[in-house]
């Protein structure tokens, strides 16, 4: 707990008060003025100036000194109303000081965070992605709220959007249309273990559809792996194979068609599934968990290892397993993973 200023800790406050120079009517002023109040009978109990009137005193001789230096804010308008502040000293009554001190502090702390504020952004990184979009990292409250407004998402609320920045290892970038300046999407960026996008929002918080030439860009741009969100394992952008996947044959089963990579020298399949209701191509992933025992018997021509479908797979192990026992030609396709 915070201790009371004492009368002695005040006086030694009033006293350095000489050591800004250019003030010194002002500070005569103030240091008579704020004497002679703490006299007066209603700031006084049995033992001299009450403790309430000494804790008042001392604040304002604290937002007095700070009004002083604010002569050299980087805002012109808190230099104009801190030149008011410390004149009016002169001329008005104690009680009317400590509150017109009162009003500037609070104004100064306002403009001091929104300096603050505008450096954060000021150092914040722009990287382009071909000349229709760029994307821009927000690093300030300011700057992720104007995009939360722009595409009606939670970050337009203060506090939704302080906690967003608060974590170190979180970034927050906007995908900006360069003609027309506005965001399309939101992106969070986790660099904790890695770098992996963790949340990814169209306007109003709806997981948008994406291209996978665009879902590609996108990622290198942020250096980073989408893998377990839908919005880019949708559009097949894995971090396995960013590059643009070979022509390959579809194969038909199960009344669609379907594409499939090996990929990492068969630690990984990727599909593309199609059915005939559907315009776009879904994506599936596939990872191979092998262990020791299961890599020997591989290399006896044995099994190779149960297979992990990704999170947001569009075909599960027991659908994918159900077509190979069906298709044979989807069979042999995989027999080479």
């Amino acid at each position: 707990m915070q201790r009371k200023p004492t009368i002695r800790q005040l006086g030694s406050r009033l006293r350095g008060l000489d050591r800004y120079e250019g003030f010194a009517d002002e500070v005569q002023a103030f240091d008579r003025k704020c004497r002679g109040w703490l006299r007066q009978d209603n700031n006084r109990d049995g033992r001299g100036a009450s403790a309430q009137a000494i804790g008042k005193a001392f604040k304002g001789c604290r937002q007095f000194e700070k009004a002083m230096r604010a002569q050299r804010h980087d805002d012109p308008t808190i230099r104009r109303e801190a030149h008011k502040a410390v004149r009016g000293v002169l001329h008005r009554g104690f009680p009317e000081i400590l509150g017109r001190l009162s009003t500037l502090w609070g104004q100064v702390s306002k403009a001091d965070r929104r300096l603050a504020e505008t450096r954060r952004q000021a150092g914040a990184r722009i990287r382009a992605m071909g000349s229709r979009y760029e994307l821009r990292e927000l690093r300030s409250l300011t700057s992720l709220q104007e995009v939360g407004r722009a595409m009606g998402n939670c970050v337009e609320n203060r506090g939704m959007a302080r906690s967003y920045l608060q974590g170190e290892d979180a970034e927050m970038w906007a995908v900006i249309c360069q003609r027309t300046q506005r965001p399309l999407y939101l992106a969070r960026v986790d660099s904790s273990a890695g770098r992996e996008v963790t949340e990814f929002e169209g306007g109003g918080g709806e997981t948008p559809e994406l291209e996978r030439p665009f879902a590609r860009q996108l990622l290198r741009a942020l250096e980073a792996q989408g893998d377990d969100l839908e919005a880019f394992a949708g559009a097949g952008a894995f971090s396995s194979c960013l590059d643009a996947l070979p022509e390959v044959e579809a194969i038909e089963a199960d009344g669609g068609l379907h594409r499939v990579w090996i990929v990492g020298d068969g630690k990984e399949i990727v599909m593309a599934s199609r059915w005939p209701n559907e315009e776009r191509w879904s994506w599936s992933r596939f990872m191979r968990r092998r262990s020791r025992r299961r890599s020997l018997r591989r290399r006896r021509g044995g099994d190779s290892g149960a297979l992990s479908a990704g999170p947001c797979n569009r075909l599960s192990e027991g659908a994918l397993l159900a077509m190979v026992l069906r298709y044979p030609a989807l069979a042999e396709k995989l027999r080479a993973a």
